[in-house]
């Protein structure tokens, strides 16, 4: 063994910067993967994070104010009997209780764009935990506002400021000025800032003092209690005990956008994880390649390792011995590269629910990944001293039919010695991994070629509302008593294609597995042209004793196409039959998998209407236009008469796939860098291990600008191959 040491250590002494090289391309890999697994990691429990850091709650009920009742009385009794209920309630562990009213900053619209809440004594800094601060501090005086993050974004509000409050006496009441200033004392990210929920624009928290108690005289929507169980405890369980104790509102998870948050951080994390899986076996063809290119040039070396007495695996142990450094050196370098790499990752939604962005050592990933590197390093050197010593004896030269055919069709010198460079492998000192080099580019560009497929698909959906289920680009209207009149006169516009007639409400659904549960639905009616909604399964509801589910609702119901299910709202209970899965039309909500759809006269039979609070209530006409670009004249029209109209909600959960075409993209560029370096690392050994020849092209006439135009060719003709073979690939 002495033998082979000596051997290696002259290699190591002679070559070193070949082998710094090698260990480049492991520790980038290596370093590269790591991130990516531990950036899937961060991704997948960002929103767990977010919410114990923010300590929200798991379910929210919200009592809303009966307009009829003038006294408040049925929301007081409702509130009280929800407080009871939960303090007996031996899997309620606290609860927090607030009041939501009317009152914003200027320039924030007051009523559908901007409430205060208002928190009770016990209830902390608001009703939503302890919101993660992005600046300042939480109010603590009469006059001290906490902003949420988007209306601080969308408003130019910041920390130090004072604004003039902005207010309703009633929800049909004109905007009124108040003469009240508030001091914005912090700006704070809440879960619905995470996706953008349209319903979060503009969340203020102030203390029971807000304008030393004069908040009570303007409009308040209604009275939200935050209710923490304890663990182990079944939110479903808790929800459908406490539903029937709510007038004129609901209950649920605390926060819809944490679990659009949530899915998109585990498809994040999946795409992540295919990520570094494409990372690391890129790598690995990549440093199998720059280890085999050290070693060939030793390759007569084989014949004094037989001299010196060394058997098979004595010469195997010699080679091992060359490349064993730059497997330890890459393994060690692969640390510092994966936190370099950490604050990159996670991406998007999860990375704005994720508390604590920047670097990080996340030491599971980096022991599993270090020493992964060690054992596929070991095993990448193992095949590579094989295919070193199975090598052919070496054999005269001999021109590849490729190269005899350009010479035979008279190409020149220049462009002849570079195809022979790119192509012919050659023996010896002066052979190249030419097969190995153009795989290398065909798989790179494959790579790019099927992330940029993929990143277009993406924006494709994201950016067309049809592909979503959102099959209209704007809803108009909200008076119960002048929408059916209103649709009559759209109808007519011969800009109109289609028109739906909405209406939001809820109602309790039941089935004989389950006790049931409420469920926001949409009673819809096709007024022009059909009806809007996006059938994924089934067919649309027709007639008042049908009901179809959006994915996620027909999934906790445990339901399915053909089931039965009992339907109860305030005017009575009713069979209803599934008949299908849709995509439920955004009118009042961010999940189109969320909530039932049927027809708007069973609706109004049922009266569904009066099971969500009088807040939420809306009815209106999703409008669906023959030309996009008709779209801007016709808002200017409706605004024009004085119509109210908002445009097509673009689901978050849509919104989030944009994470996921990023991570494409991330390996499309680590694959680009990676390849792009192998190649230019070929074209380096090319100019060293072929120096010889060109030397001869100089002797023989060759000018030295023509000499780098051999390079230029061999580059050329690599590029062409790859291109040709990995677009359609990719």
């Amino acid at each position: 063994m002495r033998g082979a040491w000596l051997w290696a250590r002259s290699d190591l002494r002679r070559r070193w910067m070949s082998l710094v090289v090698v260990a480049l391309f492991i520790a980038f890999a290596s370093g590269a993967t790591m991130a990516l697994v531990a950036g899937a990691r961060r991704a997948g429990s960002a929103t767990e994070r977010f919410a114990s850091a923010s300590d929200l709650a798991d379910l929210l009920a919200f009592v809303g104010y009966d307009p009829s009742d003038a006294t408040g009385a049925l929301h007081d009794q409702s509130v009280a009997d929800l407080v009871a209920a939960l303090d007996r309630d031996p899997d309620v562990t606290r609860y927090e209780r607030g009041e939501t009213v009317v009152v914003t900053p200027d320039p924030v619209p007051p009523g559908s764009f901007g409430f205060a809440y208002v928190a009770q004594p016990g209830g902390g800094p608001g009703l939503f935990g302890t919101p993660l601060l992005l600046d300042g501090r939480y109010p603590t005086a009469a006059d001290e506002m906490l902003v949420n993050e988007r209306a601080a974004k969308l408003f130019d509000l910041h920390v130090g400021e004072r604004r003039q409050l902005l207010a309703l006496a009633c929800f049909d009441c004109e905007q009124e000025r108040l003469d009240a200033e508030v001091t914005i004392t912090g700006i704070a990210r809440l879960d619905g800032d995470l996706i953008d929920d349209p319903s979060t624009v503009g969340l203020f928290l102030v203390q029971p003092t807000f304008l030393d108690g004069a908040w009570t005289k303007y409009a308040r929507p209604g009275t939200i209690v935050a209710i923490h169980l304890a663990d182990g405890a079944d939110p479903v369980a808790v929800s459908q005990r406490l539903t029937p104790l709510i007038t004129g509102g609901d209950i649920g998870n605390s926060s819809s956008s944490l679990r659009v948050a949530e899915r998109a951080g585990d498809l994040q994390s999946n795409a992540l994880l295919v990520a570094a899986a494409t990372i690391g076996m890129i790598g690995l063809v990549v440093a199998a390649q720059a280890m085999g290119r050290h070693i060939s040039v030793r390759r007569d070396d084989e014949q004094v390792l037989l001299g010196l007495g060394l058997d098979r695996k004595q010469r195997m142990a010699a080679v091992a011995a060359v490349l064993a450094p730059a497997v330890v050196m890459g393994a060690g370098a692969a640390l510092p590269v994966a936190v370099v790499l950490s604050p990159l990752l996670p991406l998007g939604l999860s990375r704005r629910a994720d508390p604590d962005v920047g670097l990080h050592l996340d030491l599971l990933v980096v022991g599993v990944g270090v020493l992964t590197t060690m054992v596929v390093g070991a095993m990448v050197v193992a095949f590579v001293a094989r295919r070193w010593l199975q090598s052919p004896a070496e054999l005269p030269s001999r021109a590849s039919s490729t190269i005899a055919t350009l010479a035979g069709l008279g190409v020149g010198p220049v462009p002849l010695t570079g195809s022979r460079f790119a192509l012919d492998r050659g023996l010896g000192a002066k052979r190249l991994p030419t097969r190995t080099t153009i795989a290398v580019g065909v798989m790179t560009v494959a790579i790019v070629c099927a992330a940029v497929v993929m990143r277009s698909s993406v924006d494709g959906l994201v950016h067309d509302p049809a592909a979503y289920g959102q099959d209209w680009q704007l809803r108009v209207g909200t008076g119960e008593g002048e929408v059916s009149t209103m649709a009559e006169q759209l109808a007519t516009d011969p800009r109109v294609e289609a028109l739906d007639l909405v209406a939001q409400g809820a109602l309790d659904v039941a089935t004989d597995d389950d006790a049931g549960a409420r469920v926001a639905t949409l009673g819809i009616q096709g007024v022009e042209g059909g009806s809007s909604l996006g059938i994924l399964s089934g067919r649309a509801p027709n007639g008042p004793g049908e009901i179809a589910f959006g994915s996620q609702s027909m999934g906790d119901l445990h339901v399915g196409i053909g089931d039965t299910v009992t339907v109860n709202a305030s005017c009575g209970q009713r069979s209803m039959v599934v008949v299908g899965r849709t995509i439920v039309p955004l009118i009042g909500g961010d999940n189109p998998d969320v909530g039932s759809v049927i027809d708007l006269g069973g609706f109004d039979d049922l009266c569904a209407e009066q099971l969500t609070a009088s807040i939420d209530q809306n009815r209106g006409v999703l409008v669906r236009l023959r030309d996009d670009a008709d779209l801007e004249v016709f808002t200017a029209d409706l605004d024009a008469q004085g119509l109210y109209f908002e445009p097509t909600s673009r689901p978050s959960s849509v919104t989030s796939l944009r994470d996921i075409a990023d991570a494409p993209m991330i390996v499309a560029v680590i694959a680009a860098l990676m390849g792009s370096a192998a190649i230019a690392y070929g074209l380096a050994l090319t100019v060293r291990r072929r120096r010889e020849d060109l030397a001869i092209l100089r002797a023989l006439g060759l000018r030295s600008s023509q000499t780098g135009w051999v390079i230029t060719w061999q580059a050329t003709i690599v590029a062409v191959i790859s291109i040709v073979l990995g677009v359609p690939i990719g």
